[in-house]
């Protein structure tokens, strides 16, 4: 990132995320409605032609995708045609 004054933001979110200690789950909520957004704001196959089914989602190590946990990041049409081709389970 480029914009100091957005960095600038984020940095005094997160110090105040921290002081109420739950700069975690804040922080990871905050990230998963970034990627929805993009998800569903942003035709990604106009950036690459790699595939058809790209997205973007937040990953964290106690993720459990089999419990819903893309559903967060992915919006449900996204999530379906991706399901639809074998790229995500079917919960």
């Amino acid at each position: 990132m480029e914009d100091h004054d957005l960095i600038q933001r984020l940095r005094t979110l997160i110090i105040y995320w921290r002081s109420r200690g739950d700069w975690f789950e804040e922080g990871k909520r905050l990230w998963q409605e970034v990627a929805y957004e993009l998800n569903v704001t942003t035709n990604w196959s106009e950036y690459s032609k790699l595939t058809d089914y790209f997205v973007v989602f937040v990953e964290w190590e106690a993720m459990d995708v089999m419990n819903g946990d893309l559903h967060a990041s992915i919006p449900a049409n996204k999530l379906a045609l991706l399901q639809s081709e074998d790229l995500a389970p079917i919960i």
